[in-house]
């Protein structure tokens, strides 16, 4: 090769090599937000790619909005909260040729007068409304996931309005009269356990309901059971089958005075009543919940381990 094309060739080669790296290093920061956007489900995964992310030098804004679709698809409320501070920072230098889930300043702000709704609301504070309000008119794009806290909040202030007359008339299993209140006595509180013959997770948890209610009895909890097919006949022969001994042991009758209110769309289903009949909980039994509205009748009250927690420990 003539010495002078080698030699330019040589230069011609050196001088590609920032724009060859400059496109690698670009290619790295690509692959690094796709590896974030959408997040991954799995919290390892998640954390791995971030911490990948902010190794490749991701940009602050783009790291926050990732951490927000996270936590946002996980509804956990207490994470988007913490993310308040840092909304703030970025909210200053808002870079609209970032955005992944917020296009413009905003919307960014819609985001944020969201998670000062969630703040609100944690709190009880009657500003989360007007913080939602904001979230609505600077994000409309965001409008199915604020409406669903709206709904969410609807919900908590209509069950939290709803009392039951605790001398409602229901059956027992032998097609007798009984009360709530008779069903209570003197003790602190009712839990229920809303149940149907055919729906199999309420028939294979019923040997944990009897161990919930032995250990609640201690501490003035009375755990029942009420069938909700309006069939004294079904709830005799599956008490008498599962050897659920002489629990309170209710039938609903076919005007369904609970089940009609509650609106209730899936078991298992269970309900915690007052001395007042104030709803304290009601929902998945699974839930942290449950247990936590049982503590505030005594707080020495334990959650138990269940049977299918036992089995994945062994």
């Amino acid at each position: 090769m003539n010495p002078a094309i080698a030699f330019y060739s040589l230069i011609l080669l050196v001088s590609l090599f920032p724009a060859v790296a400059a496109a690698d290093e670009e290619t790295a920061l690509e692959k690094a937000v796709s590896a974030i956007f959408p997040p991954p489900e799995e919290a390892s995964e998640f954390e791995a790619a971030y911490a990948a992310a902010v190794d490749a030098g991701v940009p602050a804004q783009i790291l926050l909005e990732s951490k927000f679709a996270y936590h946002n698809q996980n509804n956990d409320d207490v994470e988007l909260i913490a993310l308040l501070d840092d909304f703030e920072k970025v909210l200053a230098d808002f870079d609209p040729s970032l955005g992944k889930i917020a296009r413009t300043k905003e919307e960014f702000e819609g985001l944020h007068s969201f998670l000062l709704a969630l703040e609100a609301r944690a709190g009880g504070d009657e500003s989360v409304r007007q913080h939602l309000q904001d979230a609505f008119w600077k994000n409309p794009a965001q409008a199915a996931l604020f409406a669903e806290v709206v709904s969410e909040i609807k919900k908590e202030e209509y069950f939290r309005n709803l009392v039951f007359d605790l001398d409602m008339e229901l059956l027992d299993e032998n097609g007798e009269t009984i009360t709530l209140r008779d069903a209570m006595g003197d003790q602190k509180a009712l839990l229920l356990d809303f149940w149907a013959s055919w729906c199999g997770i309420c028939i294979e948890k019923m040997p944990e309901l009897k161990r919930m209610e032995t250990q609640l009895a201690a501490h003035g909890i009375v755990v029942g059971a009420i069938n909700t097919e309006a069939s004294p006949k079904i709830a005799k022969a599956t008490r008498v089958e599962e050897k659920m001994g002489d629990m309170v042991w209710l039938v609903e009758p076919e005007h369904e005075p609970l089940t009609k209110p509650l609106a209730y769309e899936s078991y298992p289903y269970f309900l915690l009543l007052d001395t007042e009949g104030r709803i304290r909980f009601h929902g998945d039994p699974d839930y942290v919940d449950m247990w936590a509205g049982l503590q505030k009748f005594d707080p020495t009250i334990q959650r138990p381990v269940t049977d299918s927690e036992e089995k994945e420990e062994s």
